[in-house]
């Protein structure tokens, strides 16, 4: 007999829909024997992989034992699932970017650019750190509006060298000119 996955219900056979919640489900086969080397947890992995894999799993246990929601960032990223390693690397990035906020902030000791500022005079230069063409750059800008300013090159200069590492995991949202 053929039990749906989600009610463990009889199944139509013709189009696999639950006769207990009338919906489409994965299928098993109540008749077949399970093989001793199919266990909960290398059923879960072959569930977790997908495919003709997950509907061979499906066959000796119910989705509801198989589908484990992860209870920690770390646990889902151990369980292979791929928007782990995805977001993995994004909140990496975003996490150096606030920290170099931070360390920003704090280089420049009260000082804010003026962006309205468009006078091309050497005093109201302004330094950036940016990313552009494949490579961070520090260079003078009047009126480019950066993330990384600084009111002097030194502690530009000074800031790229002391936290390239930070700067390198969040170069790709530095943008450049």
């Amino acid at each position: 007999m053929k039990l749906s996955s989600c009610c463990n219900a009889e199944v139509r056979e013709a189009d696999h829909v639950c006769t207990k919640c009338l919906k489409p489900c994965d299928v098993y086969d109540s008749q077949l024997d399970k093989p001793e080397w199919l266990t909960k947890e290398v059923a879960e992995g072959l569930f977790r992989i997908g495919g003709h894999l997950r509907l061979y799993a499906l066959n000796f246990y119910l989705r509801s034992e198989l589908y484990i929601l992860p209870t920690s960032y770390q646990q889902a990223f151990d369980m292979g699932y791929l928007f782990a390693i995805e977001v993995e690397s994004e909140h990496r990035r975003y996490t150096s970017l606030r920290k170099l906020e931070i360390l920003r902030d704090i280089y420049r000791q009260g000082w804010k650019p003026d962006w309205d500022d468009t006078i091309e005079d050497s005093d109201r230069f302004k330094y950036a750190i940016f990313y552009k063409s494949n490579e961070i750059k520090i260079d003078a800008t009047y009126h480019n509006n950066h993330f990384l300013v600084f009111n002097s090159f030194e502690i530009a200069n000074k800031f790229y060298d002391n936290f390239r590492i930070l700067i390198e995991e969040a170069k790709t949202l530095l943008g450049g000119e």
